[in-house]
């Protein structure tokens, strides 16, 4: 579980910080490492943008573009390690929480068959589909398949 608030990434090429792949990259080591990722991003700006106060501060900025990009990180590195990103906007995320408890609180098992020839120590994508409409499925998108030994293993 990641428990996170504002980490604000640029939109335009060149912006400062520059992370190029990096979530993306973290994200994959990540589910690379058998990890269970579910992040909570946690900000309230968005209910404080509309107080009196801060309204009169920002002059109009647009506040839904802030928090998209403040979240684009988070959402990268998630999404990258198969897991899931819930926001908490207001209150103390325990709907979040909740929501998590239910998800966990099951699974399915997937197997794969490998060919030899994919057996080559490096990570391979997978993607896992079902005919059941309106399912959500959630999944690591990477697979770490030993590579064949010399002695056969």
């Amino acid at each position: 579980m990641l428990v996170t608030a504002r980490l604000p990434t640029p939109d335009r090429p060149g912006g400062r910080p520059d992370l190029g792949d990096l979530p993306i990259d973290l994200g994959e080591v990540t589910a690379r490492a058998n990890v269970s990722l579910h992040t909570l991003f946690v900000d309230n700006s968005v209910l404080g943008g509309f107080s009196a106060e801060e309204r009169q501060r920002s002059n109009g900025a647009n506040l839904a573009r802030d928090t998209d990009l403040a979240e684009r990180w988070t959402d990268l590195f998630t999404g990258a390690a198969g897991g899931t990103l819930s926001k908490v906007l207001t209150g103390s995320g325990e709907q979040a929480f909740d929501r998590l408890t239910r998800e966990s609180s099951a699974y399915y098992l997937l197997g794969i068959d490998v060919a030899a020839q994919d057996r080559t120590g490096r990570p391979l994508r997978v993607t896992v589909r079902v005919r059941q409409k309106g399912a959500t499925v959630r999944y690591r998108p990477w697979v770490l398949v030993p590579a064949i030994t010399h002695d056969g293993r």
